[in-house]
């Protein structure tokens, strides 16, 4: 494989690779600085976002070389496909749940379903 296929797929996503290596960085001051739960998945999440951008960069230069072999691209392209959701879901996935744990700490909402056992106990009395 060419170092220039590798180096241009690396080019071409370096705005999304410098957004996530700044996400991991500042995700991982909040975990030093807090440490809960939010935190973590913040930078699990970041971590993993960060790895879908390289798998999408470099898998580009994959297909690239097996195209020129003649082999059979549409596997190749599928795998590369495939791999980068299967990192990129639970990516987003954790990312959501983690601002949505630290917004829910900011308000005030510790459980959902405790609150509406105690909306309940103040409406029958």
């Amino acid at each position: 494989m060419e170092l220039t296929w590798v180096l241009g797929g690396l080019a071409g996503a370096s705005p999304q690779l410098a957004m996530w290596i700044v996400a991991v960085v500042l995700s991982y001051v909040l975990l030093r600085r807090s440490g809960g739960s939010p935190e973590r998945f913040l930078v699990i999440g970041s971590i993993l976002m960060l790895v879908n951008t390289l798998v999408s960069a470099l898998g580009s230069a994959v297909v690239d070389y097996v195209g020129q072999d003649g082999s059979s691209v549409g596997a190749t392209l599928s795998l590369v496909f495939w791999t980068s959701r299967l990192v990129a879901a639970p990516g987003i996935i954790c990312l959501f749940f983690g601002v949505w744990k630290k917004f829910n700490e900011k308000i005030g909402v510790e459980d959902g379903s405790a609150s509406m056992r105690a909306k309940s106990r103040d409406i029958s009395s």
